[in-house]
């Protein structure tokens, strides 16, 4: 099943794509641990590929932007909006790419 995604780069996210020329795959990626109290740790980012990625029967190719692939965790596929809205945060040097969802969405996305 490859349903397919909407990812969508504002002007920052652009610009930033721009300055930063790479051939590294832009990873949506998902995590879930367990911490002491059994309780779930979940976190959804965007990064840029490993070269253990390359391999990961977890990842799905969902497009390209700027000549790099853009690769999501399959885990998280089924509650992922179809549209995947980026842009830039962070403080520097923390400045990058993040993905732009709304309280609700991020709350469907961790908690469900």
């Amino acid at each position: 099943m490859n349903p397919s995604f909407l990812v969508t780069f504002d002007q920052k996210a652009r610009r930033w794509l721009e300055e930063h020329p790479s051939q590294d795959a832009l990873v949506i990626a998902f995590e879930d641990s367990r911490c002491c109290g059994g309780g779930h740790i979940r976190d959804l980012r965007l990064r840029r590929s490993y070269s253990q990625d390359d391999h990961s029967a977890k990842l799905i190719h969902i497009g390209e932007v700027a000549d790099r692939r853009i690769l999501l965790d399959r885990r998280i596929m089924p509650r992922m909006p179809r549209t995947i809205p980026v842009t830039v945060g962070g403080i520097h040097p923390f400045r990058g790419l993040h993905l732009d969802f709304s309280g609700e969405q991020w709350a469907r996305l961790l908690y469900d």
